[in-house]
C-alpha cells in the first residue's frame, strides 16, 4: 500500500511539473501571438493588407453593379412606349449623367 502511495505521489508530481511546463509554453505562445498581431507586427500587416484589398474589390464590384443597373434602367426607358419623347429625353439625359459620373469614380 505504501508503494502505491509513493508511486501516486511521484505521478502527481510529474503531472504537476508537466502542467507547469504546458502553462509556460502557453504563455510563450500567447506572447508570440500578441507580438505577431500587434500593430506593426507581420500578422497585423497581413490582416490590414487583406482588409484593404477586400474593401477595394467590394467597391469595384459595387460600382460595376450600379453601372449595370443604370444601363438596364436606360434600356427600359428607351423601350418604354408609354413615355413621351420629352420625358424620355430628360430621364435618359439624367441616367447618362449618372453613368458618366460612375465611370469617373472607377
Amino acid at each position: 500500500m505504501e508503494r502505491l502511495a509513493e508511486l501516486s505521489a511521484r505521478y502527481a508530481e510529474r503531472m504537476a511539473k508537466e502542467g507547469e511546463r504546458i502553462e509556460r509554453e502557453a504563455e510563450l505562445i500567447a506572447e508570440q501571438f500578441e507580438r505577431e498581431f500587434a500593430e506593426g507586427g507581420k500578422g497585423h500587416a497581413r490582416i490590414m493588407r487583406f482588409s484593404a484589398e477586400s474593401a477595394a474589390k467590394a467597391e469595384v464590384q459595387a460600382l460595376a453593379m450600379a453601372a449595370r443597373a443604370l444601363r438596364d434602367a436606360r434600356l427600359s426607358i428607351v423601350a418604354n412606349p408609354e413615355l413621351s419623347e420629352q420625358v424620355r429625353r430628360e430621364v435618359l439625359r439624367e441616367l447618362d449623367r449618372e453613368i458618366a459620373d460612375l465611370g469617373k469614380d472607377s
